[in-house]
């Protein structure tokens, strides 16, 4: 019994290693989480606006048309609870911090990362912001760089990165996401109910109170700190509009209203709308493209001006 259990220990050994040096190779494939954590390393003491939120931020703010020292520390699906770790993780640093911006979007109130179908994108958090959520809700895989695709996809990982040296980063100097593209109208068209409906699968429970106790925490977090709060909601395309779920975001609107009221450091703009019928902003009915989000970030960029957060020459 002895000797086969060597044996199998034996057998085991060389494919633990390979497993472990596997997951070590794929770690350190830079990304834009890695890439966005070196930046704000070393530019926490410029940065004095920081946007948050999902892919409607990093898709639609571009920071190099906001201000020199603005930065989008947004990704996909993100959520409010997120948004909240990494402040307080890197916030703390920003001695110059006078902004923090949020988007609220539709489906913001509604959603926990843990929760909704794109809760695969914890393991960027927990692998390189090493951040912990509820055990319950999030699996074991998430735990681990080999736990994201096949094995097949993850080998071609490596040799795209270490043998044919693909550029994993997407994202430019100040945490953008370029995309050149425009949408064609008839894209437009049958994608709007497709992007409204898949952004209606959120948490079950939809956890308005949890969402509103993050915001009223990062709310005060900041009135400590003597930092703006500026809340926003993107632009979509009319079609997106068109499919939303009408009561949800009257509820969400009114609520982050109440907090513009309530808070002296809070303010809030609603941009849904703004750029509706203009097509050739947008890469789909639900992000802009790099021409829209040029427009969206220089009207962001006055909005910080009047409010005395950006100073002229910015």
């Amino acid at each position: 019994m002895k000797c086969f259990l060597k044996k199998v220990l034996l057998f085991l050994l060389p494919l633990a290693a390979a497993l472990c040096l596997f997951e070590a190779m794929l770690r350190m494939i830079p990304n834009d989480y890695t890439y966005k954590k070196k930046r704000l390393r070393a530019d926490a003491k410029t940065i004095e606006v920081l946007f948050f939120g999902s892919s409607h931020v990093i898709a639609d703010i571009n920071p190099l048309f906001v201000s020199p020292d603005t930065f989008n520390l947004a990704f996909p699906t993100q959520t409010p609870d997120v948004d909240y770790k990494l402040l307080k993780r890197y916030g703390e640093k920003m001695e110059n911090l006078r902004c923090v911006a949020i988007a609220i979007s539709d489906f913001s109130l509604y959603s926990r990362i843990q929760d909704i179908w794109a809760n695969h994108r914890l393991k960027n958090y927990i692998i390189y912001y090493g951040f912990f959520f509820d055990l319950e809700s999030v699996s074991s895989k998430n735990y681990f760089a080999l736990g994201s695709g096949t094995i097949i996809s993850n080998f071609e990982n490596l040799l795209s990165y270490y043998k044919r040296n693909q550029n994993f980063v997407q994202v430019n100097e100040s945490g953008f996401h370029p995309r050149y593209r425009a949408a064609d109208d008839e894209t437009l068209e049958k994608s709007g109910k497709l992007w409204a409906e898949r952004h209606k699968e959120r948490s079950k429970d939809r956890p308005v109170d949890y969402n509103g106790e993050i915001l009223a925490d990062i709310i005060a977090w900041c009135a400590a700190r003597n930092i703006q709060v500026f809340f926003f909601t993107p632009p979509v395309y009319k079609t997106y509009i068109n499919h939303l779920d009408e009561a949800q975001l009257r509820e969400t609107i009114a609520y982050i209203e109440r907090l513009a009221r309530q808070y002296d450091n809070v303010t809030y703009e609603n941009f849904l709308f703004e750029y509706q019928d203009i097509p050739e902003y947008f890469l789909n009915p639900s992000h802009l493209n790099s021409a829209g989000a040029r427009v969206f970030s220089e009207q962001i960029r006055e909005i910080l001006r009047r409010r005395g957060i950006l100073d002229n020459a910015d």
